[in-house]
């Protein structure tokens, strides 16, 4: 049994929580480049 499945594993909850953060940020990005500077 791998370690990944372990009930305990946080291994997926941190991988999501990346992901979203990821797309805050390229949202973001995306908003900066279009503001009249």
């Amino acid at each position: 049994r791998d370690a990944v499945d372990h009930p305990n594993a946080i291994i997926f909850d941190q991988a999501e929580n990346r992901m979203h953060m990821q797309k805050a940020i390229m949202l973001w990005l995306l908003e900066k480049e279009h503001e009249v500077v």
